[in-house]
C-alpha cells in the first residue's frame, strides 16, 4: 500500500537544480566525508586530508593540522561531524574526537576516553550525549559525567 501511495504522489516532471557551490574553489580538498547545516545556517564539511571546514556562503575556513598549528589536531582525516545542543561542532577524526567551539574557534580533545580512538561516525544526541562508533565498538559519551560508556544499551 505504501509503495502505490508513494508513486502516485510522484511528480513525473520532477527535474531536481544542481549547482557548484560558489565556494568551492575555496575547499583545501575535493574529498567530503560528511556535510551538515549548523543552527546559525553554516555549512560544515569533513574533508579527508583537508580538515574541518566552514562555509558561510562567501568564504571557507579551514581548520586543520599544518605546519602553523601542529597540534591543532591529530590529523586532518576528518570522517564525521555533528552540532551539539549547546551548539558547539563535535566531529571525528582518524585518531580522536574533538569539540570546536564556535564562540572562539577553539579546538580541544572532547575528552580523554577517545584521545586516541579512531571514531567513523558520531552522532549527537538531542539530550547532550553523543554516539561514537568505531571498527570495533560503540561508545555513549555521557556528557554530564564526562565518561565513555562501551557498548550502551537504549542511550
Amino acid at each position: 500500500m505504501l509503495l502505490s501511495a508513494v508513486s502516485m504522489s510522484a511528480q513525473p516532471d520532477f527535474s531536481p537544480h544542481v549547482s557548484v557551490l560558489p565556494t568551492r574553489s575555496q575547499m583545501p580538498v575535493a574529498n567530503v566525508n560528511a556535510v551538515i547545516q549548523d543552527s546559525e545556517g553554516y555549512m560544515w564539511y569533513a574533508t579527508y586530508e583537508g580538515g574541518i571546514c566552514r562555509d558561510n556562503g562567501y568564504q571557507i575556513d579551514v581548520f586543520r593540522r599544518d605546519k602553523d598549528h601542529p597540534d591543532r589536531l591529530s590529523d586532518n582525516i576528518i570522517y564525521s561531524l555533528c552540532e551539539a545542543p549547546d551548539s558547539q561542532i563535535w566531529f571525528s577524526t582518524a585518531r580522536s574526537v574533538y569539540v570546536l567551539d564556535k564562540h572562539d574557534y577553539s579546538i580541544r580533545p572532547l575528552s580523554q576516553a577517545f584521545r586516541t580512538v579512531s571514531a567513523q561516525h558520531i552522532a549527537c544526541l538531542d539530550n547532550g550525549n553523543m554516539l561514537v562508533e568505531t571498527d570495533t565498538i560503540a561508545y555513549l559519551e555521557n556528557r554530564q559525567t564526562g565518561k565513555a560508556d562501551e557498548e550502551p544499551e537504549g542511550y
